[in-house]
C-alpha cells in the first residue's frame, strides 16, 4: 500500500499542440517541418532531445524560479514566437520534456458541419508534466503569450499579485456603474444610489446579477487592447496623444481573428468604454480613427505595419456614420466639446462627402436627400458576409439604416453646428438651417418611400435593382432606436410589434423573418449567414426602441395615464427578460463570453467567434437599466438622453490635465 501522502498527490501529464496559422485556415504539417524550441527551466528538472533548440540559434533562456517551466515556440524563421509556462508547486517537480512531433489528422466537428475545412495537423513541441496536492493550496498554472520574456516576471508570487490586482480592476470597473449620482435642478442638488437589476429567477441558472455584471465588465476588458502606432503615424504621436507613449487603445472585433474592424468599435465604444468610464480610452480612439476619414470615409479596419490602408479598405456606406454616433455619446457623457471643435472639421467634410458622392457608388440622392449606395460585387452595409468574394446579402440601392444614420448624423450636426455658431468667430462650415434642410428633406421622403403599407414596416432597401425589397429585416430598428428618428410615436411602435413578432428570438434578433428566409446550408453555410442567423448584438437597438416608445407615450387623462404606467412597468419585466436570457451563455459554447451570432431560436451558437458588438451592446444596456430603474426622471434615460443623466462629479475624470468637465447638468 502507498502512503496516505502518496495517494494524494496527482501526477498531471498536458500536451500543448501547437499551430501557427490563421484562425480559420487549417494547418497542415509534414515530417520536414519542426517547431523550433527553446526550453526555460529552473534547472532542476528537465530533460532535453534533440527536438529542443541551441541557445544560439532561438535565443537567451529565461531563467525561471522553483516550481516553473516552459519554453518559447517559434514556427519557423520570419514567425513570431510565443511561450507557454507551466507555474505549479516549488515542489511539484514541474518539467518540460520537448518532443517534437507531429499529431495528423484533429477533426474539427464545428467546421465539419459547417462545411469548412476541418482537418488539421498539430506540431506537440513538447509534454508538461507536474504534480498536484488536491488537499492542499495546489494550483497549477499554465500562461500562452507573445509578449517579449524580458518584460516578464513569472512567479507563483507575481501571479497572486496579478490575479489580485485583476480582480481589484475588475471590481473598480463594476462599482464604476453602480456609483451614487448627483443631480443639479431646481430643488437643489440630490443624490440618486442605482442598484443591481433584479432578474427572474431561472431554472437551473446559477448566475445573478451581480454575477452577470462581472462577467460582461470581464468579458468587455479582453476586447480593450494597446497596440504600437503604424511607422507612418509616430511622427505625429504628439499631436495626437501629448502626454500618452507611441500605443494606440484598439478595440478588438472578436476572438480569435483579433481584427479591429471600424464599424464594430464604433458601434462597442459607448458599452466598451463609457459605461466604465474609461474616457480617457475613448477620447483617444476617437481622435485616432478621425485621422483615417478620407473623401468623408472611414476605412472598414485600421492599418497596421504590415498591412497599410489601400482604397479598396473605404468600402462601408455606414461605417462613418457610426461615427457620429459614437461622438454624440462620448460628447453627453463627459461634456467634452474640446475634442467636438477639435473634430468639427472632420465632421463637415463628411458630410459634404456624402451630398456630392465618394466611394463605390456612396451619395445622397438629391431629388429626395436618401442616401445609396451601390458598387456591383460589394456588401456595403454590416450585412457583409460574402463566399468566393461574391456577396450573399448585397443590399444594393437605399439601405433603410444608413439612412437613419444618415439622418441622425445631420440631426447631430445641426445641433453642432449651433454650439459652432455661438462659440467661435470662426465659419466653421455650413449654418445650422443647411443640416435642418437636408435633414428635412431625408425626413419626408424617407416616410413616403420606406413605408410598406401592406407589410406594417419598412422597406429593409428601395431602388435597388431588383426594386424594393419588403424582406423584413431588423435593420428597421435603428429608424427607432436612434436618439434623432423620422417617425412618430405610433408608427415606431406599430413596426417594433411586427419586428418584436417574427424577428424577436430569446438571445437577439433574426437577421430576416422566417417567412422571408430562402437561405441554404451545406457547403454554403456562409451563404446562410445573415439569412437565417440571431445576432445578439441587435439587442441593444431592440430595447432601446422599446424604451424610447414607451417613454414617448402621451399621458392626457388619468385612465389613459394608469394604462399608459401599466404597458411602462409590462414593457420593463419584458426588458428585464431579456437581458436575463443571456445569462446562461456565459456558461455554454464560449465560455466567459458572447458569440456573435447564434443558429436560430435553439440557442446553439454558429462559429465559434466571440463579438465585442455581442459584449458592448447588453453591457451598455445593462448600464442603461441600472440608471432607469433609479429615482430620477424617466425622461433621463430615454433614447433621446440615454447618458446625459450621467453628467455629474462622481462619474467624470478628465481626459488630459489640460481639460476639465462642466458636472452640472444644464
Amino acid at each position: 500500500a502507498y502512503p496516505e501522502a502518496a495517494q494524494r498527490i496527482l501526477s498531471l501529464t498536458l500536451l500543448p499542440f501547437a499551430a501557427y496559422r490563421p484562425h480559420h485556415q487549417p494547418q497542415y504539417g509534414n515530417n520536414d517541418w519542426h517547431f523550433k524550441v527553446q526550453v526555460h527551466s529552473n534547472n532542476e528538472h528537465q530533460s532535453y532531445s534533440e527536438h529542443a533548440t541551441p541557445d544560439d540559434e532561438q535565443g537567451t533562456v529565461l531563467p525561471l524560479p522553483k516550481g516553473v517551466i516552459g519554453c518559447t515556440i517559434r514556427a519557423s524563421d520570419g514567425a513570431s514566437p510565443y511561450s507557454i509556462f507551466a507555474v505549479g508547486h516549488p515542489d511539484g517537480q514541474a518539467s518540460f520534456i520537448p518532443t517534437g512531433v507531429w499529431y495528423w489528422h484533429f477533426l474539427h466537428r464545428h467546421d465539419q458541419a459547417a462545411g469548412r475545412p476541418a482537418v488539421d495537423d498539430l506540431y506537440l513541441p513538447g509534454v508538461i508534466k507536474a504534480k498536484l496536492w488536491p488537499s492542499e493550496d495546489s494550483v497549477l498554472t499554465i500562461i500562452v503569450t507573445a509578449e517579449e520574456l524580458s518584460s516578464l516576471t513569472i512567479s507563483q508570487d507575481w501571479l497572486n499579485l496579478s490575479f489580485k490586482r485583476s480582480i481589484g480592476e475588475q471590481n473598480q470597473l463594476v462599482n464604476s456603474i453602480l456609483q451614487p449620482q448627483r443631480y443639479f435642478g431646481e430643488g437643489g442638488e440630490t443624490s440618486h444610489y442605482p442598484q443591481l437589476l433584479s432578474f427572474p429567477p431561472a431554472g437551473d441558472t446559477t448566475i445573478t446579477s451581480e454575477e452577470f455584471l462581472q462577467l460582461l465588465v470581464q468579458a468587455a476588458d479582453r476586447f480593450l487592447v494597446y497596440r504600437a502606432l503604424p511607422l507612418d503615424d509616430k511622427a505625429d504621436k504628439q499631436a495626437l496623444f501629448s502626454h500618452r507613449t507611441d500605443d494606440v487603445p484598439v478595440i478588438l472585433s472578436d476572438y480569435f481573428s483579433l481584427e479591429d474592424h471600424t464599424r464594430d468599435a464604433l458601434i462597442a465604444l459607448p458599452g466598451l468604454t463609457l459605461t466604465t468610464k474609461r474616457f480617457d480610452e475613448a477620447c483617444r480612439i476617437l481622435r485616432y480613427f478621425a485621422r483615417y476619414f478620407k473623401q468623408g470615409m472611414l476605412p472598414d479596419r485600421l492599418p497596421s505595419a504590415e498591412h497599410p490602408l489601400e482604397e479598396r479598405d473605404y468600402a462601408s456606406v455606414d461605417t462613418a456614420l457610426w461615427y457620429f454616433y459614437a461622438l454624440d455619446y462620448y460628447v453627453r457623457v463627459t461634456r467634452d466639446y474640446q475634442i467636438l471643435d477639435e473634430l468639427y472639421p472632420h465632421l463637415v467634410e463628411s458630410i459634404n462627402w456624402y451630398i456630392r458622392g465618394t466611394y463605390n457608388g456612396i451619395q445622397v440622392d438629391s431629388t429626395d436627400g436618401l442616401l445609396q449606395a451601390f458598387q456591383p460585387g460589394k456588401a456595403l452595409t454590416w450585412m457583409n458576409a460574402s463566399v468566393d468574394g461574391i456577396p450573399i446579402t448585397p443590399r444594393y440601392g437605399k439601405p433603410v439604416e444608413a439612412n437613419a444614420l444618415w439622418y441622425h448624423a445631420l440631426s447631430l450636426m445641426h445641433e453642432w453646428s449651433q454650439r459652432q455658431q455661438q462659440e467661435s468667430s470662426i465659419s466653421n462650415g455650413h449654418a445650422p438651417s443647411y443640416y435642418q434642410e437636408q435633414a428635412a428633406l431625408c425626413k419626408e421622403h424617407f416616410q413616403q418611400r420606406f413605408w410598406y403599407a401592406e407589410g406594417g414596416y419598412l422597406y429593409d432597401t428601395i431602388d435597388g435593382p431588383g426594386g424594393d425589397d419588403h424582406s423584413l429585416r431588423p435593420n428597421q430598428l435603428l429608424a427607432l432606436s436612434l436618439r434623432h428618428s423620422m417617425l412618430d410615436t405610433e408608427l415606431r411602435r406599430t413596426i417594433f410589434e411586427l419586428v418584436t413578432q417574427h424577428l424577436l428570438a430569446p438571445v437577439g434578433l433574426r437577421a430576416i423573418a422566417p417567412q422571408d428566409h430562402l437561405a441554404t446550408k451545406g457547403e454554403h453555410h456562409h451563404q446562410s449567414t445573415e439569412q437565417i442567423e440571431v445576432f445578439p448584438w441587435l439587442i441593444g437597438p431592440y430595447i432601446d426602441a422599446m424604451l424610447s416608445i414607451q417613454d414617448s407615450l402621451p399621458a392626457h387623462t388619468t385612465s389613459r395615464q394608469a394604462s399608459e404606467n401599466g404597458q411602462k412597468d409590462d414593457s420593463w419585466q419584458r426588458t428585464i427578460a431579456i437581458l436575463a436570457a443571456f445569462r446562461a451563455q456565459f456558461n455554454t459554447g464560449l465560455l466567459g463570453m458572447i458569440g456573435e451570432l447564434h443558429e436560430g431560436d435553439a440557442l446553439q451558437q454558429g462559429e465559434k467567434v466571440a463579438s465585442v458588438r455581442s459584449i458592448a451592446e447588453l453591457l451598455r444596456v445593462y448600464d442603461l437599466l441600472v440608471h432607469k430603474q433609479t429615482a430620477y426622471p424617466l425622461s433621463l434615460v430615454s433614447s433621446g438622453e440615454v447618458h446625459s443623466s450621467r453628467l455629474v462629479a462622481t462619474r467624470l475624470r478628465s481626459v488630459s490635465t489640460s481639460r476639465t468637465y462642466n458636472t452640472q447638468r444644464i
